[in-house]
């Protein structure tokens, strides 16, 4: 397959769509908007990271002096932050590019020790960056980008509580605004990381509006929503024509993807693999029970019952209104974010905090409109999935 800019999804295809973040990184990598922290967040398997690695490997190589240093932490929690997590660099220059990757490479191990906190993890971080730019006399006018996927991995580092493990908000802000920007040559460095949903949003009681106060010290934020129809068209169809299916089955994986997931590309291969391998009922009945005891648990520790707190969050999808407008505790919404049940939902996708709720996926809505109702839901096969997705 031939892509016009030579760049590969996971999925084995082009990229598709996304001219809005695209837009927003741009302007960021350009100065016009200029966050020290930007804070990617959206819901699960939305492509968050292929939108980051494919702007960092396409996009980025235009603007002139500019590097940016790709950390993928996803499932490496417990081991050497630089030792064992997948590294890449790109920059508009590809010589300095391989020099910054090889300075990475041969920092010392006593550089490298495991970390034990999240502000560690930024100190180390930024400790790479000011290696990077005094061995490089890189100039007062680059930029160094440090990209960290999957951020929120890190704080698996030391069992600690989230509490204990960000109380120092103030080393976590000054390694961001202090020391990244306060001289030179370190004053260009920026940091964007990507994180889940309930790690950006959670409020543990001793370490409430963390993120929130981040935005005091030039921290901003980045939502990547579901994707528009015609794009996911384009990748369903360039998966599909990959793939070697029919229009028949095509078709069918298109309407079981967006009935169950949404327009979530993460889940295409996933949901795929289930229906070629006779899982897919099994799987869904799993994951319904499994929602459904996550829900009945979360209400009754709210003084509720299913049926009640699926009302209102029912209301809350359908309506679109500010979920303290509803009638949903801050506690009780902290619960369903930490859960992976729902997310917040921004008017604009930049710099802005959701105050609408939206469900981690489409199949979670269908369920908590039949636990409202106060029904049951009984899949035996395929054709009763199809038939209770489409009728609710």
């Amino acid at each position: 397959m031939k892509c016009p800019d030579n760049y590969i999804t996971r999925l084995g295809i082009c990229f598709y769509g996304r001219e809005k973040e695209l837009e927003i990184l741009e302007k960021i990598f350009s100065g016009e908007y200029d966050p020290s922290l930007l804070i990617v967040y959206g819901p699960r398997r939305v492509g968050k990271s292929e939108l980051l690695r494919y702007f960092t490997t396409t996009r980025s190589k235009k603007f002139r002096k500019v590097y940016s240093i790709y950390f993928d932490v996803k499932d490496r929690v417990g081991k050497i932050l630089l030792g064992s997590i997948g590294v890449s660099v790109y920059g508009s220059s590809k010589t300095s590019a391989d020099k910054i990757l090889n300075l990475i490479k041969s920092l010392p191990e006593a550089s490298l020790s495991t970390l034990g906190s999240i502000a560690q993890a930024l100190l180390e971080i930024a400790d790479v960056g000011r290696d990077i730019a005094r061995s490089l006399k890189i100039s007062r006018y680059s930029k160094i980008f440090i990209i960290a996927d999957e951020f929120h991995e890190l704080s698996g580092y030391s069992g600690s509580s989230v509490a204990d493990r960000l109380k120092d908000l103030r080393t976590i802000a000054s390694s961001i605004s202090g020391t990244f920007n306060s001289e030179i040559p370190w004053s260009r460095i920026r940091a964007i990381v990507m994180v889940s949903e309930g790690y950006v949003f959670a409020r543990d009681e001793e370490n409430k509006y963390l993120w929130q106060r981040l935005m005091g010290y030039r921290a901003d934020y980045l939502f990547v929503g579901e994707m528009d129809p015609k794009s996911f068209n384009d990748v369903l169809k360039n998966y599909c024509s990959l793939k070697k299916y029919d229009e028949d089955k095509c078709r069918e994986l298109e309407e079981l993807v967006i009935s169950i997931a949404g327009r979530l590309p993460g889940w295409i291969s996933d949901i795929d693999y289930y229906i070629k391998n006779n899982m897919l009922v099994d799987k869904v009945r799993e994951n319904i029970k499994e929602f459904q005891d996550i829900m009945r648990e979360t209400a009754l520790r709210h003084g509720l019952d299913l049926k009640t707190l699926a009302k209102k969050l029912y209301e809350a999808f359908t309506s679109g209104k500010d979920f303290s407008d509803l009638g949903i505790e801050p506690s009780l919404l902290d619960d369903l974010i930490k859960m992976n049940i729902v997310y917040r939902f921004p008017e604009k996708i930049y710099g802005l905090i959701g105050r609408a709720l939206k469900p981690q996926i489409r199949l979670y809505e269908t369920a908590i409109k039949l636990f409202a109702e106060g029904r049951s839901i009984d899949i035996s096969s395929k054709e009763d999935l199809i038939k209770i997705l489409r009728e609710n």
